[in-house]
């Protein structure tokens, strides 16, 4: 985000300067820029370093020409937009966010959930979800991200299995809310892309001869060896 403060001349070089906060930075010469700051992706347990991303703007006659141009740059960029200052500063991980939502199941007035149901959970995150994904931000939980879990659990797990721990992955992200109750991270997820395997549909019992009769009126009763001959 810009800061307001005042612009400087540099005499000798006649360069002229607009301060600007650690987000971005604007300059004024004979090869104008504006840069903004991104987290570049590294391994796990690393802390990843901010890197400065220059784009050129071209030679500006005037500063107002400069600021418009940098205005529209950063706008492309999404610097300047809300949603990308939270994700770009946000450093709570997947696994700090997922114990959140795990507590949250049994505390919340709506819905309640069993505590057998939560043990579930806990086991799909410590035992399939945690390795791959925990450390990682909680804001580039995204579709590559599960894409790559996915790919990992297909060798081991059933498609329903991956099923249900794909949409864990979606629900811990989709729990991180504002104090409004919006979503922090608004995801659209494309199963396409994701490309998790299909659950096929189960085949239901089926009633057969043997075990059922129907009755004139159309009412169905199971036979049974050893039922009485009238029923009531």
């Amino acid at each position: 985000m810009l800061d307001g403060a005042a612009p400087t001349r540099d005499r000798q070089r006649g360069r002229l300067h607009v301060g600007c906060s650690a987000a971005s930075e604007r300059q004024v010469s004979d090869a104008t820029y504006v840069s903004g700051r991104e987290r570049v992706p590294k391994g796990k347990n690393e802390v990843r370093p901010i890197a400065s991303k220059i784009v050129i703007l071209g030679v500006c006659r005037t500063r107002t020409i400069a600021e418009r141009k940098c205005a529209e740059q950063l706008e492309k960029l999404g610097i300047n937009s809300a949603q990308r200052f939270i994700e770009v500063t946000s450093t709570a991980t997947f696994k700090q966010q997922g114990e959140i939502w795990l507590n949250s199941l049994s505390a919340r007035k709506r819905n309640p959930l069993e505590q057998t149901t939560i043990d579930t959970r806990r086991y799909a995150l410590d035992k399939w979800i945690y390795p791959s994904l925990g450390d990682t931000y909680l804001a580039d939980v995204n579709n590559h991200a599960l894409k790559e879990l996915v790919e990992g659990m297909a060798a081991t797990l059933s498609p329903a299995s991956i099923r249900d721990y794909a949409n864990i992955v979606k629900a811990v992200v989709a729990s991180a809310i504002d104090e409004n109750g919006d979503e922090k991270f608004p995801r659209k997820w494309n199963d396409e892309y994701i490309d998790a395997p299909l659950v096929r549909q189960q085949r239901q019992p089926t009633s057969t001869k043997d075990t059922e009769r129907r009755a004139p009126g159309g009412s169905v009763y199971a036979a049974c060896e050893h039922a009485p001959r009238v029923c009531w």
